[in-house]
């Protein structure tokens, strides 16, 4: 197989950036201490935003109406259809893929689309069950020195400190589901392309 080589960059969010506790208009209370290790997803709309040049909500916005939308489910985490819902209300839009192949993964930075991907937390060489954390995959590129290496925007603690992983051990820990996000004009002339490769 031929790795595409094409790694867009852009600015990671983390997720472990909530300012407070939130109070919803119902008055539950979500606990800053234990939301924060859940907003992975929120994060990875920020990037998306932020790369779109589109104006980027804290992440305390985006949990309130996250939450208040419906788009976490406590047993299966954060709904990628919420999550195109809630990125739509930001001048997003995009298409959910629940069983996305790699190759069109990895096809997608050469036509300035970095998807939002389904993998295990820290990317385990032998994961015991996938997905269940949300990273932007940027794209996939062979080193010299260290083989096929896929990039992406780890909203997690690890992500701060490193933006690439090994290509087969990334891929292992991929459940098959993915979100494409992209401002809604730059959306209208893509979406074609997209149903043509996919």
């Amino acid at each position: 197989m031929t790795i595409p080589g094409t790694v867009l960059e852009s600015h990671r969010y983390p997720q472990h950036a909530l300012l407070r506790d939130i109070v919803l208009p119902g008055g539950a209370t979500l606990s800053r201490l234990e939301w924060e290790d859940n907003c992975c997803g929120l994060a990875c709309i920020q990037t998306i935003l932020d790369a779109e040049g589109l104006p980027v909500p804290t992440l305390d916005t985006l949990l309130a109406e996250g939450i208040e939308s419906g788009a976490y489910d406590a047993a299966k985490g954060w709904i990628l259809r919420g999550l195109l819902e809630l990125g739509r209300s930001y001048g997003l839009d995009g298409e959910v893929f629940p069983e996305a192949s790699i190759g069109f993964l990895e096809s997608l930075p050469a036509v300035q689309i970095t998807p939002i991907v389904s993998v295990s937390c820290n990317f385990p060489i032998t994961p015991s069950a996938k997905g269940g954390h949300l990273v932007v995959f940027r794209g996939t590129r062979v080193s010299n020195a260290k083989g096929e290496v896929c990039y992406c925007d780890d909203p997690s603690t690890q992500g701060a400190i490193v933006d690439e992983v090994e290509r087969t051990r990334f891929w292992s820990s991929f459940s098959g589901r993915a979100l494409i996000l992209k401002s809604a004009r730059t959306w209208q002339g893509l979406s074609s392309v997209i149903a043509d490769t996919h």
